[in-house]
């Protein structure tokens, strides 16, 4: 390390001073910001009809864009996605039955979060029938 030599304009006691250049500390890099925590809402559970055609739709909060959605619909059909969010199919059960229908969000940087709900399917209702028409010649029974 070089050395200088130089008279200092101040009340100080005569003599030689020695100044040493010093480096200023080395800062390690500021991290970028952590993105918002990637939270799922896969909403409540739902009942239907076998063979209603039901919406389904998630909010998704936080993540790194783009959000990619995936559904699964719990019957062993295949899963639907992945597309870009907000991505909101509809689907239709061909049988009676409890599912866990589960969608999945990944963002950029890989960071994926699951969300379930449960899907109670229910049998058509069978229509009532119809009240039976009155016998012929009134409702009066016929004495002979």
């Amino acid at each position: 390390m070089p050395e200088f030599e130089f008279d200092v304009p101040v009340d100080l006691p005569a003599g030689k001073y020695k100044l040493s250049k010093v480096d200023p500390p080395v800062m390690p890099p500021v991290p970028p910001p952590e993105p918002p925590a990637l939270v799922v809402d896969a909403g409540p559970d739902l009942t239907a009809i076998v063979g209603e055609s039901i919406p389904f739709s998630a909010v998704v909060t936080g993540g790194t864009p783009p959000l990619e959605i995936t559904w699964n619909f719990g019957d062993g059909s295949v899963p639907v996605g992945p597309s870009l969010y907000p991505f909101n199919p509809t689907y239709s059960y061909v049988n009676v039955g409890v599912y866990v229908v589960t969608v999945s969000v990944r963002d950029s940087t890989g960071l994926t979060r699951p969300q379930a709900l449960t899907v109670t399917v229910l049998k058509a209702p069978v229509p009532e029938p119809p009240p039976e028409p009155p016998p012929p010649g009134g409702d009066m029974p016929q004495e002979y």
